[in-house]
């Protein structure tokens, strides 16, 4: 958005690179506490069911439902960026 993008091509772009680097941590992350889920200890074994579905749902929380409520919204720490765009004016163009 400061760069001068729209927020649909800014939300776009921070998907394909950051929601790339979350998908593979979450991924690793469950990888690691998926071996726990089969433990004989009672602890081990709901904890580690509590970690994946606690990760899974910030995952899902921070691709998909942030994003789109930030579309909808547009909060006033993002929107400031759409006035500060620059906007050719006639009295601009006529100068030229």
């Amino acid at each position: 958005m400061a760069g001068g993008a729209r927020i649909e091509d800014s939300i776009t772009i921070a998907l394909r690179t950051t929601g790339a680097a979350v998908l593979s941590t979450f991924a690793v992350m469950v990888g690691g506490i998926l071996p726990w889920t089969f433990s004989p200890l009672l602890f081990h074994n709901e904890m580690s069911v509590l970690l994946i579905f606690l990760m899974g749902a910030n995952m899902i929380a921070g691709v998909l439902i942030l994003p789109a409520y930030i579309a909808w919204r547009q909060p006033a720490f993002i929107a400031r960026y759409l006035s500060a765009r620059p906007r050719a004016t006639g009295a601009a163009n006529a100068a030229d």
